[in-house]
């Protein structure tokens, strides 16, 4: 505003920076150098060259008042619309913008109806084909590209010709209110000062969104500058020119079309007035063009143009943007399209990528033509008919479930009863719940996938979990499947492809087999099946589908046991890894379970604090979430009774849970008991029910009626015993680990012969699936020292272990003896997992003496750990006990440290602890993917280790290492600092320089024997190599093979390598020698006198160096032996070598080496 004083001036009155600061700033961010240059900009407009406050000079205050706002408009207002216009089509693709078809002849329409006159026209295609620009365009021209070729959506609801919401501020709406605020002020001749105030006001809001910091300058500066007559006269007459009142019906013919498309989709509208929602041909248009929409058209560009269409709401819009990514945008978009009441809804959404994305809209329109011309008589949706009742059966299945097997008044959904558990991946990165169904295949097979887990750990719940979550709640997983095909493989019988269709749908399922199998083949794309507890002993062969023969493009997701997934007949794309519940989440499950019991919390605070026990030995077994429930119980009903701290195995466990379940059952039948002597019929059902248990296992049955369980146990007793659990199919046992526990009670009643007999005969020892039955049983004879029973099923295992040995003999020439042959043999060797039941059956008899002896005795001289699997707890214990073992064998270690075993350090720390402690292993091999884990496992050997005199660390690792944490690089240093008791040192195939250093620079003086072969060294690794060398006193071997250093670096090496008066042996296969690094090798040979052995295989010598180093091992007279395997030499080279003057040299594989004949010229 302004106020006139008592001189006749007027002076500007500050308005409010809220005024001139709302509404968003589309120009895009300024940077805080460019909003002090626009403050010094105000600043200084506010001042005249005197530096005092300028005044205006007026005499018709009214005219003054027009004049100002007609400034604004043509000045502010064209360069607000200019940066508008540019930020969609820049000057540099301008021309080309308009050249294109669609576009021209949308201007050249406008042009005929007299809209762009021939100045306008000329602007936008100079005759001259000058770099277009729109530097020349006027604020009209401006408006009237923005409205028409920018593909804007009309502001909503009034489209282009009203004023918009007040609340709408978006780059349309204030397109619009311009666009009127030209028009209304071109109307006036004078302007009264109330006026005024609310248009300056208005024009500035709109100019400041659609300008930013750079206009707030202009405003100020027309604002505060003297305006003179001329220069009023000039920018009313400006304004009147372009926004005469002729431009009230060009505006109404720009948008005539626009009016013309709305009464078309009206009459589209009328058209389908008989369907509520899409019709049929619209319906099976978009389902067909589904993946197109997700793959190819952003959200964001369509919801206007949507809304403007009401075919969504404004709450429709919030819900989508509140999602983060696009393809979740687009499938909710999509299903509220599907199944939105407005039969056009499909065609606005045509209308709406029909700019921005043509092609696509191309390739959906000659669809959807298609799909009107074959009509949709022969289209049913088959996909849909599936998905609906998959999802009826998912939510049938796990809405209602029981998670007690002792209780069946007690009821909760699947989502209710999960307990989060930690999935990783093989890197060792930690997948969220919605990350576990993988991307699905955009072209080519889909994924194979294993899901691999330790009994009990509870895959199963979590493959119902994912299930019901996908029927319940789709738009959950981060990568969308539409069919989903959640199948138990334990109760299936049969025909795989009968099974899985009779286990998933009714009987009066609209599908028949053919068909189902036809529809999914047909979508495999679409489809991702988990198929849970593989196991090939069930009757069903999955192999087509695992091999993709059978839904080839389908993602299939298997789970099982690290036993059984050695046993998979195929490779899988990838492993994922189900580590369990940690510790957070172990007494989140077990308050589950007593809010789900509706105990009351307080009476659970002792087993709280137990299960927060790191020492109580049993903790590493409560990953499972089987075994928390299990523990609950035997807490629940047996806390007065029992010390839980005493229970250390499984075996104790299902002791204590047998015991508890019938204190259980004699309490609701009001039996007294006294301690724990049971009457005689509650015993004899233990019996039956223990019989049951074997003969099922045996039969491979998995699920049963209770008829059935009746008729075989002939008493109902069994059932109240929390054996058996409810599911949709029948009874089944409540765990894995219940059956086996009951099993192997039915084998200890047997006599040793019989048990002998079923061993030999179901080949128990040899399969990995009864190795948790194998343990449980020996477990149970643990105490028993007066029969051989124990003994006996011990040797069988050690001699299982002895046919896994293998022995590899040494490279020894076919003359040789078979004396000298079985001498040069190299250690046995065998892999953990080939001896894992011997061990983990150890672990349950807490590694008693007489049986560990056997055990120690049978395994290899070197253990390896390799497989890309889980190892199980109990077989990390059993190798604790035989390491500790006065009897044992083995001598070398090794393993590969795979980065997902970082979630089980426990074990690994386990591991570490009884190497390091044991006195007969003298050698140790890793082969490492995480620097972190390497570094903490050989940290606590070395700090253990009294006997360890050999280390090799291979770097195996298949990304590069972008960051180490301090505690790493701390970790690490510890670990180098602990070698003073090696040896011998290999570290293989280092790829980062800098962990090459940490290791050098932090490694004793005292190791005899260095490899560093395939390292990548730097200059900082060779000058710190070299002062190891001067200060060694007793390395005898050096490796530098394949390290690529530079000449720089070798000579800096070498530099140290003459004060090494120990050294022996020297390998630099595969070195790129060049002439100052072969002088400096020559010079340090006629120094050193110690060294014996020079290799020098897979290099490349040159004549002048081939004679140097002739001359320097001449000088030499220490070195007998040069070794030149695939050396490349020159003829001149070769006959250098072979001068006498070294004839003392044992020169191996000078021989085999090709070289050129010496011509004579």
């Amino acid at each position: 505003m302004e106020a006139q004083q008592e001189d006749g001036t007027v002076k500007h009155l500050d308005q409010s920076n809220d005024a001139t600061e709302s509404g968003p700033d589309k120009s895009g961010t300024q940077t805080d150098d460019q909003t002090e240059q626009y403050e010094q900009a105000e600043t200084e407009a506010e001042m005249d060259q005197q530096g005092r406050p300028l005044r205006f000079i007026s005499t018709n205050k009214e005219k003054e008042f027009l004049s100002r706002l007609a400034w604004l408009l043509v000045d502010a207002g064209t360069t607000s619309l200019k940066a508008t216009f540019d930020s969609i089509h820049p000057a540099l693709n301008l021309r080309d913008h308009l050249t294109q078809p669609h576009i021209k002849s949308v201007l050249m329409r406008l042009q005929q109806q007299g809209v762009l006159n021939e100045t306008q026209w000329e602007l936008l295609y100079p005759p001259k084909k000058k770099h277009t620009s729109s530097q020349k365009y006027d604020s009209k021209t401006l408006i009237t590209l923005l409205e028409t070729i920018c593909h804007l959506c009309p502001p909503y609801p009034n489209g282009w010709m009203s004023a918009p919401l007040p609340t709408d501020s978006s780059l349309s709406a204030d397109i619009v209110r311009l666009q009127l605020l030209h028009q209304e002020v071109a109307k006036y001749e004078t302007m009264p000062v109330e006026a005024f105030s609310n248009l300056w006001k208005q024009c500035c809001d709109v100019l400041l969104r659609l300008g930013g910091p750079p206009i707030r300058v202009k405003i100020h500066r027309i604002e505060h500058e003297v305006i003179t007559p001329d220069m009023q006269s000039h920018y009313i007459q400006q304004l009147m020119e372009q926004w005469g009142k002729s431009t009230d019906n060009v505006f109404l013919r720009i948008h005539a079309s626009r009016v013309k498309s709305n009464r078309t989709k009206g009459n589209y509208k009328d058209k389908h007035d008989d369907y509520d929602g899409l019709p049929p041909e619209e319906k099976v248009s978009l389902q067909k063009t589904y993946r197109l929409f997700v793959d190819n058209i952003v959200a964001e560009d369509i919801l206007d143009r949507l809304q403007q269409s009401q075919v969504i709401k404004f709450s429709d819009r919030q819900e989508i943007l509140a999602l983060s990514k696009n393809t979740d945008r687009m499938h909710l978009l999509l299903d509220k399209i599907i199944n939105t009441k407005l039969s056009y809804a499909f065609k606005a959404l045509c209308d709406a990528i029909k700019f921005k994305s043509k092609k696509t809209y191309e390739e959906v329109m000659q669809i959807r033509k298609q799909v009107y011309k074959q009509g949709v008589v022969d289209h049913i949706d088959v996909v849909r008919i599936i998905q609906e009742a998959l999802t009826d059966h998912y939510k049938n299945m796990w809405t209602r479930t029981y998670p007690f097997p002792w209780d069946d008044k007690h009821h909760a959904s699947i989502r209710d009863i999960y307990a989060p558990l930690d999935i990783v991946d093989i890197e060792g990165k930690r997948l969220h719940a919605s990350d576990i169904l993988p991307p699905s295949p955009t072209n080519g097979r889909g994924q194979r996938i294993v899901l691999e887990g330790h009994s009990g750990s509870g895959k199963s719940t979590l493959c119902a979990w994912l299930a019901y979550i996908w029927a319940t709640q789709g738009n959950y997983f981060k990568n969308k499947f539409n069919i989903l095909l959640c199948v138990d493989a334990h109760t299936l019988n049969g025909s795989m492809e009968e099974s899985i269709y009779r286990s998933l749908f009714p009987e009066n399922f609209k599908l028949n087999l053919a068909d189902f199998w036809s529809a999914i083949e047909e979508h495999s794309s679409e489809v991702i099946m988990i198929l849970d507890g593989f196991d090939q002993s069930n009757g069903v062969d999955f192999s087509d589908i695992l091999s993709g023969r059978k839904l080839r493009n389908s993602t299939v997701i298997v789970t099982g046991t690290p036993e059984f997934s050695c046993g998979i007949d195929f490779v899988p794309d990838r492993k994922i890894f189900n580590m369990g519940l940690n510790d957070n989440n172990i007494k989140r499950c077990i308050r589950t379970c007593v809010t789900l019991s509706r105990l009351d919390q307080d009476n659970f605070e002792k087993l709280y604090s137990l299960i927060a026990d790191d020492s109580w030995e049993f903790h590493q077994f409560l990953s499972s979430p089987q075994v928390c429930v299990l523990l609950f119980q035997v807490y629940s009903i047996l806390r007065n009774e029992i010390n839980l701290r005493d229970v250390r195995t499984l075996t104790d466990l299902m002791e204590k849970y047998g015991i508890a379940m019938g204190s259980l059952y004699c309490r609701k039948q009001k039996i007294d008991i006294l301690g724990f002597e049971f009457p005689d019929e509650v015993l004899q059902a233990a019996v039956h029910l223990d019989e049951f248990a074997f003969i099922s296992m045996m039969n491979h049955r998995n699920v049963f009626t209770e008829d059935d369980v009746l008729k075989e146990t002939k008493t109902n007793m069994v059932l109240r015993f929390g054996a058996f659990k409810k599911s949709p199919q029948g009874l089944r046992f409540s765990s894995s680990l219940v059956q086996d526990f009951l099993a192997a009670k039915y084998l200890a009643d047997c006599v040793l012969e019989d048990v002998i007999r079923v061993f030999e005969e179901r080949r128990m020892i040899r399969s990995p699936k009864y190795a948790q039955l194998m343990s449980f049983l020996c477990a149970l004879y643990r105490s028993d020292y007066d029969t051989p029973f124990l003994k006996t099923l011990f040797t069988e295992f050690a001699a299982r272990n002895a046919r896994c040995i293998r022995y590899v003999p040494s490279d020894v020439s076919e003359a040789a003896s078979s004396v000298d042959i079985e001498l040069k043999q190299k250690p046995s060797r065998g892999e953990l997992q080939d001896f894992s039941q011997g061990l983990q059956s150890l672990a349950e008899c807490l590694g008693r003496e007489d049986v560990c002896e056997i055990i120690a005795a049978s395994l290899p001289q070197r253990l390896i750990i390799r497989r890309e699997s889980m190892i199980p707890y109990n077989c990390i214990k059993g190798l604790w006990y035989v390491l500790h073992c006065k009897a044992n064998t083995v001598c070398e270690v090794e393993i590969n440290l795979y980065p997902f075993f970082i979630h089980q350090m426990k074990f690994l720390t386990t591991i570490a602890v009884a190497i390091g402690a044991c006195e007969q292993i003298t050698s140790l091999r890793c082969y490492w993917l995480s620097l972190e884990l390497i570094s903490k496992y050989l940290d606590i050997i070395l700090k253990e280790s009294k006997s360890v005199e050999s280390i090799m660390l291979e770097d195996t690792t298949r990304r590069q290492v972008k960051q180490i944490t301090a505690a790493t690089w701390a970790t690490l240093q510890s670990a180098c600092q602990n070698m003073s008791k090696l040896k011998q040192l290999s570290f293989l195939r280092g790829k980062v320089a800098a962990i090459v250093y940490h290791v050098i620079h932090h490694m004793p003086s005292t190791i005899e024997s260095l490899d560093f072969t395939g390292c990548v060294m730097n200059l900082m690794c060779a000058s710190e190599l070299s002062a190891k060398l001067e200060n060694s006193k007793s390395l005898q071997v050096l490796d530098l093979s394949f390290t690529r250093l530079n000449s720089t670096e070798f000579v800096a090496i070498l530099q140290g390598l003459k004060m090494c008066d120990k050294i022996r042996d020297l390998k630099l296969c595969g070195a790129k020698l060049d002439r100052p690094g072969l002088s400096a090798l020559a010079d340090c040979l006629k120094i050193t006198k110690s060294i014996k052995s020079l290799d020098l295989s897979e290099c490349e010598l040159r004549t002048e160096m081939c004679k140097k180093l002739a001359n320097a091992i001449a000088q030499n007279r220490t070195v007998s032996k040069l070794i030149l395997r695939n050396t490349k030499l020159t003829s001149e080279g070769h006959y250098a070598i072979s001068t006498p003057k070294i004839a003392h040299v044992e020169v191996e594989g000078l021989e085999d080496i090709y070289h050129p004949p010496i011509h004579n010229t």
